[in-house]
């Protein structure tokens, strides 16, 4: 979810910055939040990069800079069950 801070900040930024910060916060995104590296560990905290990658993609997307598209309101989808297999 978008952070109103971090929505403030990003609102800040030229164009151009907020799609270089898009582009760097894109790269930082995945699913482990530590690593080691010889004797050194490293740590994410991945919820607050989250929020601020939701909240420099609702700028972009507020200036036209990114289309994001969302499911539409009523659009169908189907589960299958495998569980009788």
């Amino acid at each position: 979810m978008a952070s109103p801070e971090w929505l403030e900040i990003f609102r800040g930024y030229d164009s151009e910055s907020l799609l270089a910060e898009l582009a760097k916060l894109r790269k930082n995104v995945s699913v482990f939040s530590s690593q080691a590296v010889g004797q050194k560990n490293y740590t994410k905290d991945l919820q607050a990069l989250k929020d601020q990658l939701s909240s420099a993609t609702r700028v972009a997307e507020e200036r036209g800079l990114i289309v994001v598209t969302r499911p539409k309101q009523g659009d169908a989808f189907g589960v299958t069950d495998f569980s009788g297999v």
